[in-house]
C-alpha cells in the first residue's frame, strides 16, 4: 500500500518523535548542571557565625570547634610557642601566607593571626582534606625533620604534610599551601567571631 500524500508512515513517525524527545532530553540535561553551579552552595551561602567564649583557654591549649561543617582550631600560644615560630622561617614552604588563604588584615608574620597569642586555622589539610592532629612541644620529632626544625604543631596521619602552630606548611610536603584561616574577629578579650570578618581587632 502506498503511502498517503504528504503523511509519513508509521515508522518514520516513531523515528521522528524519538529524535524530539531525545533532543528535549539533552537539553533538559544540559540546563541542570548550569542551574546547580548558579544555586548558592550549600553550607558557605547559608553559614551563620559561630562566637566562642576563650576565657577557659589556658595558654598551650586547644579548642576544636565546628564552623562550615568543618573543624577549626582555635590555640592560645604561649610565649615561647611564639618565640620559635620566628625560627621557622628557612624551612617553611610559604612562610609569610604570599600563596595561602586568609583575610586580608591577617598580617604576613610568623605569628599570622590578628592577635598573637591566639591563631584560628582550618582543621583541614589542603592536600586531601584529612584532619592533622595536635602535637605539642614535649612530644617526639616527627621523622621527616631534624633538630632544630620542629616546634611542635599540626602532623598529616594520612600523608605525613607537617605545619607550625601557626599552620604553615613545611617544605617538602604533599600539602600545598598553609591550612586556611577563616575570617573571624574578636568581641572583646574573651569572645571570638568565626565566620565573619568583623573589626579584624581586639
Amino acid at each position: 500500500m502506498k503511502e498517503e500524500a504528504g503523511l509519513p508512515n508509521p515508522r518514520r513517525r516513531f523515528l521522528l518523535g524519538s529524535t524530539l524527545v531525545l533532543g528535549a532530553a539533552a537539553v533538559v540535561g544540559a540546563a541542570v548542571p548550569l542551574v546547580c553551579a548558579l544555586r548558592p552552595v550549600k553550607g558557605v551561602a547559608e553559614t551563620k557565625p559561630i562566637v566562642i567564649d576563650l576565657s577557659k583557654l589556658e595558654s598551650g591549649q586547644q579548642l576544636v570547634v565546628n564552623w562550615a561543617d568543618s573543624p577549626v582550631w582555635v590555640i592560645r600560644r604561649t610565649a615561647s610557642m611564639l618565640a620559635e615560630q620566628e625560627k621557622l622561617t628557612s624551612f617553611l614552604a610559604d612562610p609569610w601566607s604570599a600563596n595561602s588563604t586568609q583575610p586580608a588584615y591577617i598580617p604576613a608574620s610568623a605569628a599570622r593571626s590578628v592577635r598573637d597569642d591566639v591563631v584560628v586555622v582550618s582543621g583541614v589539610c589542603t592536600h586531601l582534606g584529612c584532619l592533622p592532629r595536635f602535637q605539642a612541644l614535649a612530644q617526639p620529632l616527627p621523622p621527616s625533620v631534624g633538630a632544630g626544625q620542629w616546634c611542635g604543631g599540626f602532623i598529616c596521619p594520612c600523608h605525613g604534610s607537617l605545619f607550625d602552630f601557626s599552620g604553615r606548611v613545611y617544605r617538602d610536603m604533599p600539602a600545598p599551601t598553609n591550612l586556611v584561616v577563616p575570617p573571624y574577629f574578636f568581641r572583646g578579650h574573651d569572645q571570638l567571631v568565626i565566620g565573619r570578618s568583623g573589626e579584624g581587632v581586639a
